[in-house]
């Protein structure tokens, strides 16, 4: 399951919270049903091992929900810049309803969201193969020096971007045409941008956090029936999904 079907939609400070975001697995992944509920059962027996277990799942859930919200306003940002969005920046400056200054702002905006989402999944790499896969793509960056260098752009050894802004305003005051369509055409930065983000949200929690996940499991190997569900799912699509769902129910238990 994806982290924008887990996570989307659902407020945190609401009450039904977990219960909302459980019902979600539990509906696509009924033969489970059984198997969460007897793992509840028992972490909530041994109130020994229940805080740690707690503390960590409610880490992994707090990374998350940065991991979401993150890639979800570089999403934005980079939807903003694309030429075909007639609510975009491109498309307000062409009808004389922005001013070049708002689409190099709009621009900025962007940058600032490409590293935010660059450096939270550097400083989280080792929480799985999903998080370090799309790290290394955007650390490949979003287009060759050259294209960059044409709006102003220049992105680092380490995957992050800097921004020239006044080269940025000079590229798009002498040659608007090739600088729109650098940054915000088909193909172009934002859409190659947008691309990434789309693809990390659309990972399974089970990539994500796949390393968290089996260190929390090998850490609390007396929960004998979290070890036989990890394993019983291994190869499904739902196994650290559901996983995840058994922490969120042990916060409850807090």
């Amino acid at each position: 399951m994806s982290i924008n079907t887990l996570l989307g939609g659902v407020s945190r400070s609401s009450s039904n919270y977990w219960n909302s975001i459980s019902q979600n697995l539990i509906t696509q992944s009924t033969s489970m049903d059984s198997q969460i509920y007897h793992v509840l059962q028992q972490l909530n027996s041994d109130t020994s091992s229940s805080d740690t277990v707690t503390e960590a799942y409610m880490d992994i859930d707090s990374f998350l929900k940065t991991y979401q919200s993150e890639l979800n306003e570089l999403e934005q940002a980079s939807v903003n810049l694309m030429t075909s969005n007639r609510q975009g920046v491109f498309s307000q400056y062409e009808a004389g309803k922005a001013e070049v200054d708002d689409v190099v702002s709009a621009v900025e905006d962007f940058v600032d969201s490409y590293n935010s989402v660059t450096s939270l999944l550097k400083n989280n790499e080792s929480r799985g193969t999903g998080t370090a896969s799309h790290l290394s793509s955007f650390v490949r960056g979003i287009g060759t020096d050259q294209s960059l260098k044409l709006v102003g752009i220049a992105c680092n050894t380490d995957g992050k971007l800097t921004l020239d802004s006044e080269a940025l305003k000079k590229a798009l005051e002498e040659d608007y045409d090739t600088a729109s369509s650098l940054i915000g055409g088909q193909y172009g930065i934002a859409d190659r941008a947008s691309t990434k983000a789309e693809q990390a949200l659309g990972d399974s929690v089970q990539r994500i956090v796949s390393n968290d996940l089996s260190s929390l499991i090998s850490d609390t190997q007396n929960f004998d029936s979290i070890q036989y569900t990890y394993n019983f799912n291994k190869a499904g699509v739902h196994n650290l999904s559901n996983m995840y769902v058994v922490g969120l129910f042990v916060n409850t238990m807090a």
